[in-house]
């Protein structure tokens, strides 16, 4: 099966098997192999210029949502606000420029990555204010005395 990939790629000549079998020269199967692989080259933005886009967007939305959150629990804390801040714009700016050079694998990962990590801070923020709520509520009413 490989073999027969080979042979039709161009790398290889002869029968699986047989005595005929051979690869090719390192020189011209080096030059056949950059043929091939010319219609993947794409500059720099490894072929799916999208999954740059998303993961930076992905990761501004998860920080802006965990900025918003931490004001939410704290909102006297200015200078940690003003380094989030910094932060809401260096990550995923960084992302960008990362993702944009790597190949598409580690954008992918860093897109689902990201999904996830908002999935589960989200969750975790429901669950734990549903939680406030019902101790508030739980406190909130008189006990029977008997």
């Amino acid at each position: 099966m490989i073999w027969k990939k080979l042979v039709e790629a161009g790398l290889a000549t002869g029968e699986f098997g047989s005595s005929s079998m051979d690869l090719l020269p390192t020189d011209t199967a080096v030059e056949k192999y950059d043929n091939l692989m010319k219609k993947y080259q794409h500059g720099n933005n490894n072929g799916w210029f999208i999954l740059p886009v998303l993961a930076t967007g992905f990761q501004l939305l998860s920080a802006w949502l965990s900025m918003r959150q931490s004001k939410k629990l704290n909102p006297g804390a200015a200078q940690q606000q003003q380094s989030m801040n910094f932060m809401l714009w260096l990550f995923p700016i960084m992302s960008f420029f990362v993702c944009l050079s790597s190949t598409s694998a580690f954008s992918l990962y860093w897109v689902l990555s990201s999904v996830l990590q908002i999935i589960t801070s989200q969750l975790t923020n429901l669950i734990m204010s549903k939680k406030e709520n019902a101790d508030e509520v739980s406190s909130a009413k008189p006990s029977k005395a008997k």
